[in-house]
């Protein structure tokens, strides 16, 4: 009886798509921002009055409302802003006379809350005003939002101004600061991208730790600054000034 040793044949593997999953993953990890760097850097107190912002690093955007329309009123540019001390301080202005829109200065340093290695911080530094002209009737309301919009699930993190108040998150029954209007005020606010959280600080003092973020998945990595949100009548005086910003990934210090 003659017996036939079958020997198995090995199965195939599909190159081409093991080298595109490869391809995928390297690119992946390449996208990656894993060095120390300055993304966002813009002084506008060096600016000409009537100019548009400008950054020295990153880019500076304005939101023009859905579909790209706006009223032709609404504007950011710079301006001399007077804080009360003699000294009036040039500084990236919004205005939006009409009240419809709320408008917004983007700062935008690239894709850095979603493409930054989770062994780096990122951290952001603000040098912000509210100007007393915009206060109408006691009410006003400005919003600093971590990443986009409220959109595709929100931003990862959000500061609220209002009647004098400085809440995060929408954490209305604890306010971190008070803020006066006319006065130059510091926001420096640390990310964390390994544990999704953040650090808050203002005029120099920590005033929140280890935050969660409100969504670990922001879709956008974009810096926004908006005001009026009550959206009142404001003639052409500033709603909220910015006179400086920086945004940078760092090693934490004990990673170093």
């Amino acid at each position: 009886m003659n017996i036939h040793h079958h020997t198995p044949m090995p199965k195939k593997t599909n190159l081409p798509a093991l080298a595109l999953v490869v391809a995928t993953a390297l690119a992946s990890a390449a996208l990656l921002r894993a060095e120390d760097d300055v993304i966002f850097k813009a002084n506008f107190s060096d600016q000409a009055a009537g100019d548009k912002p400008q950054a020295e690093t990153g880019k500076c955007g304005f939101y023009t409302g859905p579909g790209g329309s706006a009223p032709a009123t609404a504007s950011c540019t710079i301006a001399a802003v007077d804080a009360g001390n003699g000294s009036p301080q040039n500084a990236a202005a919004l205005r939006d006379p009409s009240g419809e829109i709320g408008p917004v200065l983007f700062l935008d340093a690239g894709n850095f809350l979603t493409e930054t290695s989770p062994d780096l911080d990122g951290i952001v530094q603000l040098k912000l005003l509210v100007p007393s002209s915009a206060i109408v009737n006691g009410q006003y309301c400005a919003g600093l939002t971590f990443g986009g919009l409220w959109r595709d699930g929100g931003p990862a993190l959000s500061i609220r101004l209002e009647r004098g108040k400085a809440w995060f998150n929408g954490n209305t029954s604890s306010p971190m600061g008070t803020y006066i209007p006319d006065s130059w005020m510091d926001l420096k606010v640390v990310l964390h991208f390994a544990g999704k959280t953040a650090d808050i600080w203002w005029n120099g003092e920590e005033v929140a730790k280890d935050v969660p973020w409100q969504n670990p998945e922001p879709k956008d990595s974009r810096i926004g600054l908006q005001a009026d949100l009550n959206k009142r009548e404001h003639g052409d005086d500033p709603i909220l000034c910015l006179a400086e910003a920086e945004i940078k990934v760092v090693t934490p210090a004990g990673k170093k």
